[in-house]
């Protein structure tokens, strides 16, 4: 079967494709206790025929499902690595590989495990130079990213900025942003790449209606809060403030207009909940300074975020509060006056 494979025949390979995802999985069959030593004797002369066609598939040169292809790269681990450890899977790995695999909806995690850090710097390197990254690039970057990328943080700095800067526009870059500042925190690049993720949440035009780009937004901001609170607030806080409006007044947008299903809706108030919480209560020394200024941004139509607007109105000293029942605009200080009693009456000013 090996022996007659016509690489330059699309239609054969096509219809032997079951047959060669036998080839894979019968292997199972070998008992484990023989399979390293039995392994090389059992291929015999189609061995080198095997590798060229587990490597053909792995790279995309072959076009066959998701599932063959996962079978591949499980047999070319367990056994072909096994007979001639001068092939392993870094060999055959690079960037236009990884986006192959991508397309056949292949298992990636164990592969990206497997790979050297110099590697996966190699393919980000890669992604970097692109002229425009796809959102399946986004979505590789982001599975590419991890602690042991810390050791290279300045060289994760160099590509990740490349690569977002030229994704501004993708509805996934808020997202493989959240994970960037979640990795890199408390790192030496921390407060680059703080500065970097939330100018990019400052003028990215979020569309209110977009459930998906909503929830991103929120693992931002919770990102830049639970993980990297010390770079945010030193001199980020006034960015900080402006995305947490935007988010605020965004989800605001999306409950008045029931842009999603209930549960949806839910979600995101929940979602701005926990990020009020996550102010009041774990870092009020920290913001309590920009509270006054994010309530004095939405309190005009608070309906279906009173809840946040109460948990950040927890930490809003006597001063800020005498400050916006006096100084905001004529609607928005009356609206705060109609609802300071409930505010004062459920949350007690911190003097």
């Amino acid at each position: 079967m090996v022996s007659g494979i016509d690489w330059k025949n699309e239609e054969l390979l096509d219809s032997h494709a079951e047959r060669w995802s036998t080839l894979f999985t019968c292997w199972k069959a070998i008992p484990r206790s023989i399979r390293g030593s039995s392994i090389a004797v059992l291929l015999n002369n189609d061995l080198e025929k095997i590798k060229r066609f587990a490597r053909h598939l792995i790279k995309g040169k072959v076009q066959l499902n998701g599932a063959i292809v996962n079978d591949a790269i499980v047999f070319y681990l367990k056994y072909l690595t096994a007979a001639d450890e001068r092939h392993s899977l870094e060999s055959i790995i690079d960037w236009k590989t990884l986006r192959n695999l991508q397309k056949t909806e292949a298992s990636l995690e164990v592969v990206l495990q497997l790979l050297s850090i110099e590697k996966i710097l190699e393919m980000l390197q890669s992604c970097a130079q692109d002229d425009a990254p796809t959102e399946g690039d986004l979505v590789l970057v982001e599975k590419m990213m991890s602690p042991g990328l810390k050791e290279r943080s300045y060289d994760m700095l160099v590509y990740l900025t490349s690569i977002f800067e030229k994704a501004t526009h993708s509805p996934l870059l808020l997202k493989c942003a959240a994970v960037a500042l979640k990795v890199f925190a408390q790192t030496e690049i921390e407060r680059d790449i703080v500065v970097l993720c939330l100018s990019l949440l400052s003028i990215y035009d979020v569309t209110e209606s977009n459930f998906h780009e909503l929830r991103d937004m929120q693992s931002l901001l919770y990102s830049a809060i639970h993980y990297a609170h010390s770079a945010t607030n030193n001199d980020q806080c006034a960015v900080f403030a402006h995305s947490f409006v935007k988010m605020l007044k965004a989800v605001q947008h999306f409950a008045h207009h029931k842009s999603g299903t209930a549960d949806e809706i839910d979600e995101l108030i929940h979602g701005a909940n926990r990020l009020s919480h996550t102010l009041a209560y774990s870092h009020k020394s920290y913001y309590n300074r920009v509270i006054g200024s994010i309530l004095s941004h939405v309190v005009s139509r608070y309906d279906s975020i009173q809840v946040a607007i109460f948990k950040l109105h927890a930490i809003n000293d006597t001063h800020s509060s005498s400050m916006m029942a006096t100084n905001l605009p004529p609607a928005e200080r009356l609206q705060y006056k109609r609802i300071f009693k409930t505010l004062k009456a459920t949350v007690k000013p911190i003097v």
